[in-house]
């Protein structure tokens, strides 16, 4: 990032996405250049020049083994330095790849769990309402009547699709390591290849529906409409955050409640 990707993005009204794991000691653990230097100075230069430019951007902040063990520290980190107003908290999963290999700092779902519960709690003291943090924001919309602003729990996963730089066309940026989320490739022609003709496109909306007939009857499914298909193929069919992810939902209810919000 410098003044003249700025400017362009300015100019363009592009919206940004940043990736930034939290202060210098969490994000350079694994955000590191091909030499081993981290990357975490070049990235909050990076945002002083979004900031200049007056650039809506927002903070992909991902969550690992180490980091979520350190919810103050994360939390305190985005909300006293006031880097973006718009944090998403994701998980590191374990995710195999089609050379069987794993993604060594993968993060215990009931860790992450554990760790949105803490940051949920901080956030509520902190009586903050310029600072917005995922999911747990969107989870509050849901419980309050509003709709969701986080695609991992509208349940609906055909709206967009990611183009990656040789020209694929994936489902979602979410699981793009996956080929069965591959629907082809941009030379093929977006329609051929999203269209019920197509094999690929037409299992993945098999996929979708198929999560929906197993979680329709849980009483949960409002609130997270079966959650995000990436889970389901980590799981081999079998949601890996599910567990977890209704003790959050327990907790952001009991909370909206002893707040007389719900």
């Amino acid at each position: 990032m410098n003044k003249e990707w700025a400017r362009f993005f300015h100019n363009a009204d592009f919206e940004v996405g940043v990736s930034l794991d939290g202060p210098k000691e969490y994000h350079d653990e694994y955000r590191c250049y091909a030499d081993g230097r981290g990357s975490f100075c070049d990235v909050m230069k990076g945002v002083s020049f979004l900031k200049d430019y007056g650039i809506d951007f927002s903070v992909i902040a991902v969550v690992n083994r180490k980091s979520a063990l350190c919810p103050e520290e994360l939390f305190y980190f985005f909300s006293l330095n006031k880097i973006s107003s718009l944090v998403n908290f994701v998980p590191a999963l374990g995710i195999e790849t089609g050379h069987g290999l794993s993604f060594e700092c993968s993060v215990n779902t009931p860790d992450y769990i554990d760790f949105l519960i803490k940051v949920f709690d901080l956030w509520i003291i902190s009586d903050n309402p310029e600072l917005r943090i995922l999911p747990l924001e969107s989870l509050v919309r849901a419980f309050m009547g509003f709709s969701h602003e986080d695609c991992r729990f509208t349940g609906d996963c055909t709206k967009s699709i990611v183009l990656e730089s040789n020209g694929d066309i994936f489902a979602c940026n979410t699981y793009s390591y996956g080929d069965f989320f591959k629907f082809g490739n941009i030379k093929d022609g977006v329609e051929s290849v999203m269209n019920l003709n197509c094999e690929k496109y037409e299992n993945y909306l098999r996929f979708l529906a198929d999560i929906k007939r197993k979680c329709s009857a849980c009483e949960w499914f409002m609130v997270c409409h079966g959650g995000c298909p990436g889970w389901y193929y980590l799981g081999k069919g079998k949601n890996i955050l599910c567990k977890d992810l209704k003790r959050l939902f327990a907790y952001i209810q009991k909370t909206l409640q002893n707040y007389s919000l719900i």
